[in-house]
């Protein structure tokens, strides 16, 4: 170990170059982890807040998307009109696409005091940015401030990119004329890269005059809510009853409803589906694990880099010492201290471009994340130290390294002392 590291600081200027391709890659791989991690992290924290509702009726689609079509709103009345037992509330939602300055946003219509109730009942909110109203100091959203007056929630990237600030005026094309919403809140959301809105759907029947809606979300009681195998009354037997509420529940809306979830040839406006928003949950989260999975391609790229780039500069040590391992092979190095006193240098090498990669790419990755990703998608993400891109990337390269070092290591153990002892 001594003998590798004198080996390095002696061929300072040929190991730092090395180290130092070493080092982008590994920042490389931090940096675009850090933004990864965070994305993945918010949007998952983001969907739990964005769709409280344990089931989710749509027509056309399972989802809300490009394949939906808008409903009548009469399903509304009659399912609450049969009072279904376990729905604690139903919540129609509409959502249609808006001219909010110089972008076309998202404009969602809802009612918002069974919204808000229901987040505080599950225990999750909004991530709030800026409010009018506050709450021990924090901006909160409050459903009176949304029906009091013509106010207006937006998402942090249309106020980033917009300049909208708490208070501002937007005038928003109804077809009953130009009507003006205060900005009361900014909130983070990732339903679009345009940006997204909300106001209370009271002001959207007002002045849209549109009872259609795109989805109804169904609460169910507290007592029907999936338990987490954290959760202190978590039983197999407690959880297989939820779930068989839940079914049963399911099935009622579905008769309530007098449709089916099954697809008919016909007209599909007339197709309901009844979904489990657990399910549509642990699709996002399967979606995002394969959408990221692109980000471990730089990590591939490191390996090579450090098995091309550790060869390279192991084997023009070994023969700019040549004479010198026929020397130490003379005094009685055996061939294993040889190779591992090479083994080590290269290790060395991994263990220096591991260490200040992972360094240097903290403060990169914060840069991309909070001022570069800002700027582009005005989304505010969350900084996340990718703690399991560091350490999968940090060992890798230096056992890479190692392994690289193996075979000129054996290639110098091998030598012939003699003609190495002769070597010019």
């Amino acid at each position: 170990g001594r003998l590798a590291l004198d080996n390095v600081e002696r061929a300072l200027g040929r190991s730092s170059i090395t180290v130092v391709a070493l080092m982008l890659a590994v920042g490389m791989s931090v940096t675009l982890g850090s933004w990864t991690v965070a994305f993945e992290k918010a949007l998952m924290q983001w969907g739990e807040s964005a769709y409280p509702a344990e089931v989710m009726i749509t027509a056309g689609s399972p989802m809300v998307d490009r394949h939906n079509i808008p409903f009548a709103g009469e399903q509304v009345d009659k399912l609450r009109q049969e009072g279904i037992e376990g729905v604690q509330a139903i919540n129609p939602v509409r959502i249609i696409v808006q001219d909010m300055g110089s972008r076309r946003v998202q404009l969602a219509s809802l009612d918002s005091e069974s919204y808000l109730k229901a987040l505080a009942e599950r225990g999750v909110g909004r991530r709030v940015l800026a409010s009018l109203d506050e709450k021990d100091g924090k901006p909160v959203l409050s459903a009176k401030t949304l029906t009091d007056k013509q106010r207006i929630v937006i998402s942090d990237n249309v106020a980033v990119r917009e300049g909208y600030e708490i208070g501002d005026k937007l005038e928003l094309n109804t077809p009953t004329g130009t009507k003006v919403f205060e900005v009361c809140a900014v909130v983070v959301d990732y339903s679009s890269t345009d940006g997204w809105s909300l106001i209370d759907r009271s002001w959207y029947i007002k002045y849209w005059r549109d009872t259609n809606v795109d989805k109804i979300d169904v609460y169910l009681a507290a007592g029907l809510r999936p338990l987490g195998s954290d959760d202190p009354a978590y039983t197999k037997a407690e959880a297989d009853r939820r779930a068989d509420l839940r079914l049963q529940v399911r099935k009622e809306l579905r008769i309530g409803l007098g449709a089916s979830a099954e697809k008919k040839e016909g007209d599909k406006a007339d197709v309901l589906f009844v979904t489990n928003n657990d399910q549509l949950k642990q699709q996002l989260k399967e979606s995002l694990e394969q959408v990221f999975a692109f980000a471990k391609a730089p990590e591939l790229v490191t390996l090579l880099v450090a098995l091309m780039g550790v060869i390279g500069t192991m084997l023009a040590a070994v023969i700019d010492r040549i004479r010198e391992v026929g020397m130490l092979r003379a005094i009685g190095a055996t061939r294993n201290q040889v190779t591992g006193s090479i083994v080590v240098e290269a290790a060395f090498l991994g263990v220096a471009a591991a260490v200040w990669g992972i360094a240097g790419g903290i403060p990169h990755g914060y840069l991309f994340v909070k001022v570069i990703g800002l700027a582009t998608s005005g989304w505010n993400l969350p900084y996340q130290f990718p703690l399991e891109t560091a350490l999968r990337v940090g060992l890798a390269v230096i056992a890479t390294a190692a392994i690289a070092g193996f075979f000129p290591g054996r290639r110098a153990a091998g030598m012939d002392v003699k003609e190495a002892l002769a070597y010019e």
